[in-house]
């Protein structure tokens, strides 16, 4: 998984209530919040994706299966290289 599908992915939660009208101008929440304030942003995209890192090592510590073990490691580390 990408960076840029992580992001997506985030994006698509922080917008699946719609768009925001301000007047006669509408948003994105997601656009609203990455330019209003970065740090937040961040701060949101790391989360979600060390809510997917504890998912994987869950299913890492249930397995006995060796391939699944390094498939969910490899993961695990591209995901650990994903932080923004």
């Amino acid at each position: 998984m990408r960076n840029s599908d992580i992001i997506e992915m985030v994006n698509d939660l922080l917008d699946e209530q719609g768009e925001v009208t301000i007047g006669n101008l509408t948003f994105y929440p997601s656009d609203i919040l990455r330019k209003c304030d970065p740090t937040a942003y961040r701060i949101t995209v790391n989360e979600y994706i060390d809510n997917m890192i504890q998912d994987l090592e869950y299913d890492l510590e249930r397995t006995d299966d060796e391939d699944e073990q390094v498939d969910l490691k490899e993961q695990i580390a591209h995901l650990e290289d994903s932080y923004i």
